[in-house]
């Protein structure tokens, strides 16, 4: 994803709530994410829970049931970013951060590397992939605003 000239990853990291914390450190996600050359890490940045979605994208948001701990985006411009949000501690406990770190990491990785491969007739719109917590196990989703 990084181009000759292009500036390195801007990382973000919010203030947090004694009650929350992030499915991620800072160092983790710049270890797992700081050679693609991002636009941007954001933990609680730019918002500290996951928004929702409008009209523009499909399908529709009836997959997502519970808290959405994190989303990757490619946009049509060829940027790639990563944001983790705040999450309560007594409904994301400390094995979920440690399979967060495992398996959401490296799969969020990898989803940003096959989007960087695409050529550009292959990019509909801003691409995402979720990681939702379902109290149990982390699902994926992905969806595409255009």
């Amino acid at each position: 994803m990084e181009r000759s000239g292009e500036s390195e990853t801007n990382v973000r990291v919010e203030y947090l709530q004694k009650t929350e914390y992030y499915a991620c450190t800072r160092r983790q996600a710049e270890a797992a994410f700081g050679d693609l050359g991002l636009k941007w890490i954001g933990l609680g940045y730019p918002s500290r829970h996951f928004s929702g979605f409008d009209r523009r994208t499909q399908p529709r948001s009836c997959l997502i049931e519970r808290a959405v701990v994190c989303e990757a985006a490619y946009s049509p411009q060829r940027e790639g970013r990563f944001s983790a949000y705040a999450m309560r501690k007594e409904i994301y406990p400390p094995e979920a951060r440690e399979r967060f770190r495992d398996c959401v990491l490296p799969e969020m990785r990898r989803w940003l590397q096959k989007q960087a491969a695409k050529p550009d007739t292959a990019i509909l719109g801003h691409e995402f992939l979720l990681a939702e917590w379902d109290g149990t196990t982390h699902r994926f989703h992905t969806f595409t605003w255009r």
